[in-house]
């Protein structure tokens, strides 16, 4: 490696030696302090241990990482005015070489023209059972190759002290709370869009933390296994040889519950006390790949299985399955959440269906047991049931026997004696028509007619028979108008033809107006019977048919209901309201006063037992099949 280029400095004196024991203990002191802080986590006490470091060794740059099973952290310190990158290239160096070697190493180098030594320290940070965690290096300025050399035995003790409270951070000590850590937990997964990105982004990371091989994650949906994600895979392909051996491995630690590593690593009988045959052969299928499987829970609920394979050179110990289970489980729980999130209407529709039966089928739910058997035997009902069907239209009234009563003649309304109704009596007044143009044309005819019998005889005095029987043929003819003016006389008076009610009619404010002959008048009837009209919408046309019964009910007395039986269904449709009926007649018996031609009401007509979905669903679906022309 070439000498990187000197830290610039000022020409001094050399400073007074240090006390290495004094400085260690100060130094180690105020480390220790730092771990004792409230929400302490792994990255802060390494930054803050890393500043008070570069302090004590008056470091211009010092770096430092750490890695864990589950994460790797790494922190840089810079001091004083000097350029950042001065020194970035021969620290690194010096910090790869002790993460590879694992051994404290230093480089000192010398300048020809300054008092200064400018030395490269660095020290692996080494747990307490003596796992490598990572490494530490830095610049520190000194006089000598014996000052470097004091300066790295001080180094070293400050990096296993660096190491313990790592580890104790870890195991729970000074560690973040747990909302704290689901908060950042849900951060994180904010920033994907779906469930299969999520997955795909924890196991690259995991794999690329622990140095394995494959890592696979999957969901437990009941008795089945969904794997979202395998490291280094674009999508997971269910039919591959490979996915399957994986399948199968978290199928057996779904099984067991507990977690599973192959081949048995000694000294660890959790994680070997049965020989899991499914997990052989997915070693097996991987050239003797060291395979293990750890399940992952969300809210005591077994919600996922992680599996991972690395390199048979390097078994799995039960420490760096438990770190991994505790970084994935509450990803597991934002997968769920996403997966929630992302969901369409009817995947949350078979999701809360799903819901709903495992909460009603739980033990002791005696009540929801009880809807649930209700609801199934309705819904049975509904699908295979019958019901008496009925028709309802509505209905008009009119009377069966009726009679039309117009006027005779043209003339002039004279009085009316009576309106709809009014109850008559057979050959009672109704209506009576001016008769005085009547009279005097009489009059006028039988003047004429006198003339003419005198022509007679005086005809039958002279002896002309010509002039005789022209005489008698005028008189004839008179007689004939004047017969046909008595009729008119006679048919003015407008009577009852028999005794009942006036039905319509209602001629008191037309007196004065001319009358055309033939004009409706008035329309009798004698109440001795009634009849329905049926208005039957053309799309039920086809349920009518004739003799069958039903009941109807009146506007006017609605809580009064009569009996019915079809009797005649008219063959053409009518405009009745702006839509297309039948009217469809029949027959009832009602014996009361107070009915009223024209009474409309809301008509039931028994057509027969039908299904109960086609009762509710029939015009819904005669409806969409016109809409749609299913």
């Amino acid at each position: 490696m070439s000498e990187p280029p000197l830290l610039e400095t000022k020409d001094q004196a050399a400073p007074p030696m240090r006390d290495p024991v004094e400085s260690r203990a100060s130094t180690g002191a105020r480390i220790a302090a730092l771990a004792h802080g409230s929400g302490v986590t792994q990255a802060s006490f390494l930054e803050e241990a890393l500043a008070c470091v570069a302090e004590e060794f008056e470091s211009p740059r010092a770096t430092a990482e750490l890695r864990f099973p589950s994460r790797v952290i790494k922190k840089d310190c810079l001091r004083g005015e000097a350029d950042p990158e001065f020194w970035t290239e021969a620290v690194q160096s010096m910090l790869t070489s002790c993460l590879v070697e694992g051994t404290p190493q230093a480089r000192l180098f010398k300048h020809t023209s300054k008092q200064l030594d400018i030395a490269l320290l660095s020290a692996p940070i080494v747990g307490a059972k003596g796992t490598l965690h990572g490494a530490l290096a830095l610049v520190a300025p000194c006089h000598n190759e014996h000052e470097a050399r004091e300066s790295l035995a001080l180094l070293g003790p400050i990096c296993s002290l660096i190491a313990f409270i790592s580890e104790e951070i870890a195991s729970g000590r000074g560690a973040p709370s747990a909302s704290a850590e689901q908060n950042e937990t849900l951060k994180k997964a904010a920033a994907y869009t779906s469930r299969t990105e999520l997955a795909f982004a924890v196991t690259n990371t995991l794999r690329n933390k622990t140095g394995c091989d494959q890592i696979g994650l999957s969901l437990v949906r009941g008795k089945k296994i969904e794997i979202l994600s395998i490291s280094g895979l674009d999508e997971v392909r269910g039919r591959s040889p490979g996915v399957l051996q994986m399948r199968s491995a978290m199928e057996e630690c779904r099984d067991a519950g507990v977690t599973i590593a192959f081949p048995k690593v000694d000294g660890e009988t959790s994680l070997g006390a049965r020989n899991w045959r499914l997990h052989a052969q997915w070693s097996g299928a991987t050239s003797g790949s060291c395979v293990a499987s750890v399940p992952l829970k969300v809210e005591d609920r077994l919600a996922g299985v992680l599996s991972l394979r690395r390199s048979s050179r390097d078994p799995f110990d039960l420490e760096l399955l438990e770190e991994c289970c505790k970084l994935v489980e509450p990803y597991l729980a934002a997968v769920d959440l996403i997966d929630r999130a992302h969901q369409g209407l009817l995947p949350h529709a078979r999701r809360s269906v799903s819901t709903g039966l495992r909460n009603w089928l739980r033990p002791g739910a005696w009540l929801t047991k009880a809807m649930l058997v209700m609801g199934c035997l309705f819904a049975l009902w509904f699908a295979f049931g019958s019901v008496h069907y009925q028709l309802t239209v509505p209905c008009q009234l009119s009377p069966i026997q009726a009679r039309h009563i117009s006027s005779p003649f043209d003339g002039v309304l004279w009085e009316s004696h009576h309106a709809a109704g009014d109850m008559v009596e057979e050959d009672e007044i109704l209506a009576t028509l001016d008769t005085r143009s009547l009279v005097l044309e009489q009059e006028q005819l039988k003047a004429d007619l006198r003339g003419l019998r005198i022509d007679e005889s005086r005809a039958l005095s002279t002896g002309t028979a010509v002039d005789l029987q022209l005489a008698r043929a005028n008189q004839a003819q008179i007689l004939a108008s004047l017969a046909i003016i008595e009729a008119k006389i006679s048919s003015s008076v407008i009577r009852a033809p028999f005794a009942g009610m006036v039905v319509s009619g209602d001629l008191r404010d037309r007196e004065g107006q001319v009358l055309t002959k033939g004009e409706p008048l008035f329309q009798l009837s004698k109440g001795e019977g009634w009849r329905l009209e049926l208005f039957v919408p053309e799309g039920d046309a086809d349920e009518i048919d004739l003799k069958q019964t039903g009941e109807f009910s009146s506007q006017a007395r609605p809580d009064l209901t009569h009996a019915m039986t079809l009797s005649r269904l008219s063959a053409t449709a009518q405009l009745h309201e702006g839509r297309n009926v039948y009217v469809a007649q029949a027959t009832t018996e009602i014996e009361s006063e107070w009915v009223r031609s024209g009474m409309a009401g809301i008509a039931k007509v028994d057509i027969g037992k039908r299904r109960v979905w086609w009762v509710v669903l029939h015009r819904f679906m005669d409806s969409a099949r016109l809409l749609f022309w299913l």
